[in-house]
């Protein structure tokens, strides 16, 4: 998923820098590729870059774009390192997108044996994805592609994974089931205790004819939020959350940890003085 969302920045990056160039939409990327390496290299370039960033918070030099590293997966020169170099580049380039990568491997054994082994079949999935158009879809391509893989994923390693997971077609009745015979109404409110990926929320915007007039609101913060206070464990929170890492969970409840810390002070000198 994380080589997906990277070919998504990338495109999104480099269909901006045509459009800036020349006010139009590339044709393919390979395209924009080529008008971006040109203007690279020029004086021009600077300004260019300070614009996107500007707009995007990110840049990609031109040998880190995901069309530069197809490129080279299709001539058998791909390697992890370039790969892995472009992830660091963007994680750097913002706080917003710190760790974004974190959780994508691309040296584990679970790719096969051996370097030649795992840098093959990296390089066939990056051929693989560039035959998507992630910016002509007419959905959300990205959520689509969530959503697949985490239900190969929930039906192969079973319930233990995957208990959190409700797949699109359960979702779409239970959303429909909830607001029958209020589509039109006004003002609706929608709520989800237990939300995990957003889906039946999503599924209820989708469903109702007042699109603007719809009122969304998720509890997973204050389910999560509930839990922390009552002394469950970081890493308990974290599954129910569906959080890949631990240091997800830290980072969004940082001001909860932070709070129980503080109690944890007051409750230590309290002890303390106790003593004497």
């Amino acid at each position: 998923m994380g080589i997906v969302f990277y070919k998504y920045l990338s495109d999104t990056f480099l269909t901006h820098v045509y459009d800036l160039l020349y006010n139009k939409a590339p044709e393919n990327m390979t395209v924009a590729q080529k008008a971006y390496e040109e203007v690279f290299s020029t004086e021009d370039s600077e300004e260019l870059l300070e614009d996107i960033k500007e707009s995007y918070h990110y840049t990609i030099s031109p040998e880190l774009t995901y069309t530069k590293i197809a490129e080279a997966a299709n001539n058998n020169s791909f390697q992890r390192e370039t790969l892995q170099k472009a992830f660091n580049n963007i994680q750097q380039s913002d706080s917003i997108f710190a760790n974004l990568f974190a959780d994508v491997d691309l040296y584990s054994t679970r790719l096969g044996l051996g370097e030649q082994k795992q840098s093959s079949v990296i390089a066939e999935l990056i051929k693989t994805i560039n035959n998507a158009d992630l910016l002509g879809h007419d959905g959300e391509i990205l959520g689509d592609a969530y959503e697949y893989l985490i239900g190969q994923f929930a039906s192969e390693t079973g319930k233990k994974a995957g208990e959190f997971y409700t797949p699109q077609e359960v979702s779409q009745i239970l959303t429909r089931i909830a607001i029958q015979g209020q589509e039109d109404k006004q003002g609706l409110l929608v709520y989800d205790p237990a939300m995990g990926s957003g889906s039946l929320l999503l599924n209820a915007k989708k469903y109702s004819n007042k699109l603007s007039e719809i009122s969304i609101h998720g509890l997973r913060h204050t389910h999560a939020s509930l839990l922390l206070f009552a002394g469950v464990s970081i890493a308990s929170v974290a599954r129910r959350l569906g959080h890949a890492s631990m240091t997800t969970t830290q980072k969004t409840y940082l001001h909860i940890i932070q709070e129980l810390e503080n109690k944890d002070v007051d409750l230590v000198m309290r002890s303390l003085s106790g003593l004497s």
